[in-house]
């Protein structure tokens, strides 16, 4: 029978390669685990990105600054603003729905700090887009 090892004494490179087996979606999931967990799998839970116009348009200035320091692989997947209404999208509050002009300027403007934060990001090697009206 093998001793019990604890994660903390694994080599950090270790711990990285199975993180990264477990695959992002998955890790994201985990990141509340304990402060040690966060701080050892944030980085490369965000390595492999997905967004939506919802969530880009939603983003955060901390979304922005993990995506300028996390993020390798991102596809990026656009829709027409009525195929958004359709989906519920999360930008649409009961409140008060967004116009198709509210939402393709706070759309712009994000697509263009996205921009900016992909020049300066060290770490992403690709970037898939797919639009559709």
């Amino acid at each position: 029978m093998y001793p019990k090892v604890s994660l903390e004494r694994l080599p950090i490179g270790v711990l990285c390669t199975i993180f990264r087996s477990v695959g992002t979606k998955h890790l994201r999931q985990t990141l509340l685990v304990c402060k040690w967990w966060y701080n050892l799998a944030e980085p490369i839970a965000f390595e492999d990105l997905g967004l939506h116009a919802d969530a880009l348009i939603t983003a955060s200035e901390e979304a922005h600054q993990r995506f300028q320091n996390n993020v390798r692989r991102l596809s990026l997947e656009l829709h027409g603003f009525k195929d958004e209404l359709a989906k519920n999208s999360k930008i649409i509050s009961t409140d008060k729905a967004i116009t198709a002009r509210q939402w393709s300027k706070t759309l712009a403007d994000n697509l263009d700090k996205l921009g900016a934060l992909s020049r300066h990001s060290a770490r992403l090697k690709s970037f898939a887009f797919m639009a559709s009206e």
